[in-house]
């Protein structure tokens, strides 16, 4: 495996891992060119994959927000250089279709389910439209049924397009390493709320962030109460935001130059 890495290497200037894996730790102890690794948030849940790397090989190292740069300093030598970038979304995939519905979606893997019942059960009294694999769980299902609470669930929900009669989307996550969903969100015209984690208000005006669900209610109604130009003016203002700072080219440059810098 040592050479096959040094020959799939050979005509390279630098090796990029994009995330911090066994075979990227791998990486650091065969390749003869300097590597950069960026590392997002899984990888602090598992510190012993730290220890794996040889850290004189790494060139550089890549965060996806200011908090975890932060974080991942504590645990990477103090000499590599360390710089936050966040991931970067392709604006052309999402485009702005504001809407006035006061609809509520939230989308997701099966991994999150949890995390959709919680929610599903924060906004009963609302109608949530779900989006996304996690819409097809047998249990939410049930509970959906069973306990009358109206929420839309559409497994099949194709994307962008489902977004367009969409105005809010609530995040699920408790944590984020950044938070590409919400950016698409955001892109696409829709009023994220999110749970005020570190990372998320990197990006996201914390008048938008809750910690309790009485907080995420009330957030709800606020914004069906706000009058149509203050909307707009607020969507308009977050895609904004992210046409600013987070596009795929605007972040594939800064790792370019990053890397580029430390060759």
């Amino acid at each position: 495996m040592a050479m096959r890495m040094r020959l799939f290497l050979r005509n390279a200037d630098a090796a990029f891992a994009d995330f911090l894996t066994p075979i990227a730790a791998k990486v650091t102890h065969v390749s003869t060119k300097p590597v950069f690794i960026r590392i997002h948030r899984f990888e602090l849940d598992y510190p012993d994959i730290f220890t794996k790397v040889n850290w004189d090989n790494v060139a550089g190292v890549i965060a996806v927000s200011e908090h975890y740069r932060g974080l991942i300093g504590k645990l990477i030598p103090k000499d590599i250089p360390l710089v936050a970038i966040p991931p970067g979304v392709d604006e052309n995939q999402w485009p702005f279709h504001p809407c006035e519905s006061g609809r509520i979606c939230t989308w997701a893997l099966p991994s999150a389910r949890k995390r959709i019942y919680d929610l599903s059960l924060a906004l009963k009294g609302y109608t949530l439209h779900v989006g996304g694999l996690s819409a097809r769980d047998r249990i939410l299902i049930d509970r959906n049924e069973r306990w009358s609470l109206g929420h839309v669930l559409e497994p099949d929900a194709q994307f962008p397009s489902w977004l367009w009669d969409k105005e809010i989307y609530v995040h699920h996550a408790l944590d984020e390493s950044f938070g590409v969903a919400i950016s698409e969100a955001m892109l696409s015209g829709l009023i994220p709320l999110v749970h005020r984690v570190p990372c998320v208000t990197e990006f996201v005006p914390e008048s938008l962030t809750f910690i309790y669900d009485n907080e995420l209610r009330s957030l709800i109604e606020t914004i069906r109460l706000m009058a149509s130009d203050e909307r707009l003016a607020l969507k308009e203002s977050l895609r904004q935001t992210i046409l600013d700072k987070y596009t795929a080219r605007t972040t594939a440059l800064r790792i370019a130059d990053f890397i580029s810098s430390h060759i």
